[in-house]
């Protein structure tokens, strides 16, 4: 065999062998894509945020999927219906302002939202199929619930100056008994919690409202100026009355010193009286405590009273010795 003839023959060798490997990746290529397809088709995904009900030629399967991969027969044998799970808030109509009339007829303008899920999925897809449907539902057991409540309380539950008389939690919680339980039971949806979102007055009665508040809180400020008066009143009589007691609780203790001083000055009068010598000696210590109290430089006659005191007699009678001559 010649040279040439040899390389021809390793040329076609080489072809067919990547002809080959050519079909063999486009069979495994298929196979995958295949694989792929029959996945998708015999199969579907659950997720944790998500119910789905599954029908078989339209009837329900009543076996609710776990979450994660599933199999299935393909459309149109089985049917997927996936609703979300998760916390929705509704407003729709019963979100919209209109009127309702308290228990006294007076006309209030109220508004209201609702927390909302799917808690039974197959009472749901019975009773309504889609998201769009429930939400209709809700807002109509709401407004008719709104309505009610409202009948049942007077316009001073609603708009008050005094809190204590607001009754807006017990309304909404009143609201929230009267809707839960139909909604559950009839279409397999649970409300956790209905607040309210407006509430004001129609215009034509607003301005009459006011003015009565107005009034209100005028007889509240004249009760409170009432009061301090009163208490201000109290506080001056007593006042006077503690005045009063100090003043003869004084008078009194003044008289019994007077009383002491003058049983006093009595004794010294008797005694006096008997000795008038004595109480004249007396008036002149005194007298020349007063005037020697100081340092004091005096040249007088020691007849001069009262320093005829210092004289020998009156000397001697100090001393205890001698009677003054």
């Amino acid at each position: 065999m010649s040279i040439e003839h040899q390389h021809d023959h390793d040329g076609l060798d080489g072809g067919k062998s990547r002809r080959g490997l050519l079909r063999l990746a486009s069979l495994a290529l298929g196979l995958a894509v295949a694989a792929i397809f029959l996945v998708a088709i015999f199969s579907y995904q659950v997720s944790e945020t998500e119910y789905v009900v599954v029908t078989t030629f339209d009837k329900i399967d009543p076996a609710l999927p776990a979450p994660g991969l599933s199999f299935r027969w393909p459309y149109p044998v089985q049917k997927i219906h996936r609703f979300d799970k998760r916390f929705r808030c509704v407003t729709g109509s019963s979100g919209k302002l209109e009127e309702a009339s308290t228990s006294d007829g007076k006309l209030i303008v109220i508004s209201l939202f609702a927390y909302y899920r799917i808690s039974d999925p197959l009472v749901f897809f019975k009773s309504l199929k889609t998201v769009g449907d429930a939400e209709v539902k809700v807002n109509e057991v709401l407004r008719s619930a709104k309505i009610n409540a409202v009948a049942r309380h007077g316009f001073a539950n609603f708009v008050n100056t005094n809190p204590e008389k607001m009754q807006m939690g017990r309304i909404e919680t009143e609201i929230l008994d009267e809707v839960k339980t139909v909604a559950s039971k009839q279409y397999g949806i649970e409300i956790k919690c209905v607040g309210i979102r407006f509430l004001g007055l129609p215009e034509a009665i607003t301005k009459s409202v006011f003015e009565r508040m107005k009034q209100e809180r005028d007889t509240i400020a004249n009760d409170y100026r009432k009061k301090g008066v009163r208490i201000a009143d109290e506080i001056v009589a007593e006042a006077e009355k503690q005045k009063e007691l100090k003043l003869a609780e004084a008078n009194a203790e003044a008289k019994r010193i007077r009383g002491e001083g003058d049983a006093k000055a009595a004794f010294f009068y008797a005694a006096f009286k008997k000795d008038p010598g004595l109480a004249a000696f007396l008036r002149k210590l005194d007298a020349l405590k007063r005037v020697l109290d100081q340092k004091t430089t005096l040249i007088l006659d020691d007849k001069t009273p009262p320093f005829d005191l210092l004289g020998e007699g009156y000397g001697k009678f100090i001393e205890g010795t001698a009677k003054p001559k």
